[in-house]
């Protein structure tokens, strides 16, 4: 089931995984800007728009995770 962009984005950090892709994304409401880490790299210091086709795929097929598994990341493989 795909993650709804409502209330919780502007309440709390959300952090989602597209393994499709091999990308993760960080919505953060105090900044009100979305963060992209492809798999095997770092977060992109620049925000992509909320409307970005990939995010909103992300959305729709990718799941939620914690901060941890964020933070952790995944292997580029």
């Amino acid at each position: 089931m795909g993650i709804e962009k409502g209330k919780h984005f502007l309440s709390r950090v959300v952090f989602v995984d597209y393994p499709i892709e091999r990308v993760m994304f960080r919505c953060d409401p105090k900044s009100k800007g979305v963060y992209r880490k492809f798999y095997g790299e770092t977060e992109d210091p620049q925000t992509v728009p909320d409307d970005n086709r990939l995010f909103n795929e992300a959305l729709r097929f990718g799941e939620e995770i914690t901060a941890a598994e964020y933070a952790t990341g995944k292997p580029k493989q």
